[in-house]
């Protein structure tokens, strides 16, 4: 496990190749709180465990590579990951595979605030894609098969109406994807300093999913995903949608935030009898201040 300060990187070895699994330290405790997969049942309805993840999606046009999944149609798959390198001394793990003659790397790399993640492809000759997009999914403590419902919280920049919809880079003006479960936060924060350097034509989104997705737990993603307008403030993903790269370097960037666990504020009613002085109260910022000769007072505050 790699360590840096309160965050933590754990490498996940399974018969069908690597996962990632990000973690935070509270009162001397490490909880998982995210990943790019995990072992979890093969379904809601089966009680075999199974290693899961769909880190990195790729979709070329008539192909989709899924990790380590069984081919079906038009379905290619493929192993995780050909080789994983590890760097104690900046922190960091890098991942690396090919498909379709295509040498891609994600490196994954402890921050003051969490983990970054960097995408680098350097496209050889032309490659149509559908899709290109790290996932991480919100696994506090581990747990998935739809546990973490409903969230406390959760945000994307701009709306869905349907199923297709994502949040297309016309709206990154400060973007985030994030989710809040018992005392967990995550967040998915693309680099738009990279993003403006390295964009070019190439359309880019960010995304949330709550459910229908491999791991059955809340998805964040982030990558290139072909978009289009539809209405006023909504852009689509649709099926079919590609976008073409021609000998370019693909290079995009996000952070992961992971704050240590958090307590839900809770509203409380406090009463103040009365007193010969002034009682002063002081909770969460707020403060209070009740006169010798005011009687008997009650206040609500938030803790």
């Amino acid at each position: 496990m790699l360590v840096r300060g309160d965050y933590a990187i754990s490498v996940h070895e399974s018969e069908t190749g690597v996962y990632l699994q990000f973690l935070t330290r509270s009162a001397g405790r490490w909880t998982v709180v995210c990943g790019t997969g995990l072992v979890a049942r093969a379904s809601l309805y089966e009680m075999r465990m199974v290693p899961k993840s769909e880190d990195p999606m790729i979709r070329a046009r008539n192909r989709v590579y899924r990790p380590g999944g069984a081919a079906s149609g038009q379905v290619e798959s493929f192993s995780f990951f050909d080789t994983v390198a590890t760097d104690a001394t900046h922190g960091s793990v890098t991942l690396a595979r090919r498909f379709l003659n295509q040498a891609l790397t994600q490196t994954y790399t402890l921050t003051d605030y969490g983990v970054s993640a960097l995408l680098s492809m350097d496209v050889a000759g032309v490659l149509e894609l559908e899709e290109l997009t790290n996932y991480l999914y919100f696994i506090p403590e581990q747990r998935s098969d739809r546990q973490v419902e409903p969230l406390d919280f959760a945000w994307l920049p701009n709306l869905h109406r349907h199923a297709d919809h994502v949040c297309g880079d016309h709206f990154f003006r400060s973007p985030a994807a994030a989710v809040a479960f018992d005392g967990y936060y995550t967040a998915l924060i693309p680099d738009l300093d990279l993003l403006r350097r390295h964009r070019g034509n190439t359309p880019y989104a960010l995304d949330l999913r709550i459910v229908e997705t491999e791991v059955e737990a809340p998805r964040l993603s982030y990558g290139i995903c072909p978009w289009t307008v539809d209405g006023h403030v909504y852009t689509a993903h649709r099926p079919g949608m590609t976008c073409v790269l021609r000998g370019q370097r693909i290079r995009f960037s996000s952070l992961q935030n992971l704050p240590v666990p958090y307590t839900e504020p809770r509203d409380v009613t406090v009463t103040v009898e009365p007193a010969s002085v002034p009682v002063t109260l002081r909770a969460n910022g707020q403060q209070l201040t009740v006169a010798p000769d005011a009687g008997r007072q009650s206040f609500q505050v938030t803790l």
